[in-house]
């Protein structure tokens, strides 16, 4: 099974939400299989060396130092790997811009996928990226049984 680490601020539980949603273990330390760094962090990225298999990233935040076999930006801009083709509090359309290597080495082809709307779409797109790149979700964006 995949580990994964969520570097984040305190409070706020965006680990609690991966593993949740995901059912991935969340470790505190070592190097992952899949890093995530919070959308709360962009502003204000680790100052240490980054390292995981894959790593998942706002794509506003400054370049880190990062020694990842793929890095996954997620964000609102065009330029982001990961973004949301449309977004409200029924529902959104994650989009997939390009291609992506998953945790287990897997290519994650250009798509757009539906998931659940919330209030928060860097949080969402963290979540389900995560979902993605350890192969939690199904075609449809459901999550698989």
């Amino acid at each position: 099974m995949a580990t994964v680490l969520v570097l984040q601020k305190d409070g706020e539980a965006l680990d609690r939400a991966v593993a949740q949603i995901c059912g991935a273990p969340v470790s505190v330390s070592g190097r992952p299989d899949l890093l995530i760094v919070s959308p709360a962090l962009a502003d204000c990225p680790p100052r240490r060396e980054l390292r995981a298999a894959v790593a998942l990233l706002p794509g506003r935040m400054a370049a880190p130092s990062l020694r990842a076999r793929c890095a996954v930006t997620y964000g609102m801009s065009p330029r982001d790997t990961l973004t949301l083709s449309s977004f409200g509090p029924e529902g959104a359309v994650l989009a997939v811009q390009r291609e992506v290597m998953t945790v287990s080495g897997a290519i994650l082809e250009r798509q757009e996928l539906t998931i659940p709307g919330g209030k928060d779409p860097e949080r969402l797109l963290a979540v389900y990226g995560a979902m993605l790149l350890l192969e939690k979700m199904a075609e449809n964006g459901k999550t698989e049984p």
